[in-house]
């Protein structure tokens, strides 16, 4: 299920980009799993855009807001590195005066997921949708181009999901 955890402490693979800055905190400690994987995305929340970081550990993954990757895969805040967006369109999109916020994390475990969609983003095929057994959904835009390699990894994670999003589960209420 999804557990939100607010800013204060670092992630155990995480080098922070200003441990000595007195105005930013990191994320707690995640102590469940080890972070085995990092993919830099675009967080879409309805019309607002953030930046963020997709993390895989062995039974959770975490989608954490309002952080970015730098060019040798550390995660730090985006108040204190440069973003890795190239596009100038999804740029402005991210930091905009309505997307600000504070950094935070969610963690979801792979269990949770009902499907996962390839999707469109500004007509190109670079984002992916996560679709709970809750009923919340999590879309995702990869910028730099990962979205097949992000869908393998979420597949080699969980096995029943199907490609389309179709699942076992699903395939069998028909």
């Amino acid at each position: 299920m999804l557990s939100r955890a607010d800013v204060g402490g670092t992630l155990p693979s995480i080098q922070p980009a200003l441990a000595a800055s007195s105005d930013c905190q990191f994320l707690r400690p995640i102590t469940v799993d080890d972070v085995t994987g990092r993919e830099s995305v675009v967080i879409v929340q309805g019309h607002v855009a953030l930046e963020g970081v997709l993390l895989f550990g062995q039974k959770h993954f975490y989608i954490c807001e309002h952080f970015a990757l730098s060019p040798v895969k550390e995660v730090y805040c985006t108040r204190h590195c440069l973003s890795s967006i190239s596009d100038s369109f999804i740029y402005a999109l991210c930091h905009n005066d309505r997307a600000a916020g504070q950094p935070a994390c969610s963690c979801y475990s792979y269990e949770d997921i009902k499907e996962i969609h390839p999707m469109r983003f500004l007509l190109q095929e670079v984002a992916l949708e996560l679709f709970f057994k809750s009923g919340h959904s999590v879309f995702l835009v990869f910028h730099n181009s990962d979205r097949k390699r992000t869908l393998k990894r979420f597949r080699s994670m969980k096995p029943s999901l199907k490609s389309k999003g179709i699942t076992e589960e699903s395939i069998n209420i028909r």
